[in-house]
């Protein structure tokens, strides 16, 4: 029986087997992905070798992937935001649909509010144009060669559960400005890209006039303290706290680490007016992370605990921490991307 809230679409159900199969996860209830789905739709229906399964929940998304475990597809395509990414790559690990074997290279097509992983992997077109170039390269039996591995971090919140996967770790002020967007900026209908910016500057300019501890300022900030394996302990109060696998974030920026100590690329500036000058400058000029600079502190790891009871974000998802558990973060080896050319 076909799960409720799920949809197949495209031309039927392909048996298992069928050869460079395109396996379409899209989550319906993404803000964003409302006004990509007619023109998907109509790509899909229009052209054999689909199988699209549309969810209504994040709680369906391990149904469909057992769906696609059966089915065997060529690639798995993400249609939704970073959450539904996020959502798709913890259920891929934690609950092995393919079993022993690997699962699926994944796409991730652009169709949420941040785009950050999509954006990273090269996929920056209209989603229905992106689409139809991940389809053509997979009938022509070529997705392999456009695969690339992506290290990815398991988050871990102490409350026993199993850990929770993604590619861009954000406290302080990052989760302000995912709060600030979501309550302000996003219902204006403000592109995207403006808003990021918008919310940055203002962000900014209220760390840069108002006191950490202000009841004025929308980045108020509690005492944290960072634990990086071999790379010391941090304590303070700060401006910007994030981890990332990424090679790219928002609005371009490259997050420079030494490339020795491991795959996730840490940074955190301190709350104070000339730290956060410092580090917003070294933004604009492409060099954040590249230089030390005082008052952000720059390192690479493979293991990071993070003690704050104050609320995090992996991937725009908000979590907090269980009790007064640190939040362990631990590179994981990570999953096949297609990464398309730009």
């Amino acid at each position: 029986m076909r799960p409720r809230g799920l949809a197949r679409g495209g031309l039927g159900f392909p048996g298992a087997g069928w050869m460079n199969l395109v396996a379409i996860l899209s989550n319906t209830k993404s803000t964003s992905n409302a006004r990509f789905m007619p023109a998907l739709r109509r790509f899909i229906a229009q052209r054999p070798g689909i199988f699209h399964v549309e969810t209504r929940d994040v709680g369906e998304i391990s149904q469909a992937l057992g769906l696609f475990a059966d089915a065997r597809p060529a690639v798995i395509v993400i249609n939704g935001g970073d959450g539904t990414i996020q959502a798709t790559i913890s259920a891929l690990i934690n609950e092995r649909p393919f079993g022993d074997a690997a699962p699926p290279p994944l796409a991730v097509l652009p169709s949420g509010k941040t785009n950050m992983i999509a954006w990273d992997l090269g996929m920056r077109r209209r989603p229905e144009k992106e689409l139809a170039r991940l389809y053509e390269i997979a009938r022509a039996g070529a997705i392999g060669d456009y695969c690339m591995a992506r290290p990815l971090i398991g988050m871990d919140l102490g409350a026993g559960a199993p850990p929770v996967y993604g590619m861009f770790f954000g406290a302080a002020g990052i989760v302000s400005g995912i709060q600030y967007c979501r309550e302000k900026i996003f219902p204006r209908r403000i592109p995207n890209g403006v808003a990021h910016l918008y919310a940055l500057g203002m962000l900014a300019g209220a760390a840069l006039l108002l006191r950490a501890d202000s009841p004025r300022s929308p980045v108020r900030t509690a005492p944290m303290r960072i634990n990086l394996r071999g790379g010391g302990i941090i304590d303070g109060q700060f401006f910007i706290v994030m981890a990332t696998t990424l090679e790219r974030i928002l609005m371009g920026i490259r997050p420079h680490a030494p490339a020795h100590g491991g795959p996730i690329k840490f940074s955190c500036v301190e709350h104070r007016p000339m730290a956060v000058l410092r580090a917003v400058v070294a933004m604009a000029m492409g060099r954040y992370g590249k230089h030390g600079l005082s008052g952000m502190h720059v390192r690479s790891g493979d293991l990071i605990r993070v003690h704050t009871r104050e609320a995090v974000t992996l991937d725009g998802e908000l979590f907090h921490a269980a009790s007064d558990a640190p939040i362990t973060l631990r590179g994981h080896e990570g999953l096949a991307f297609v990464r398309m050319p730009a």
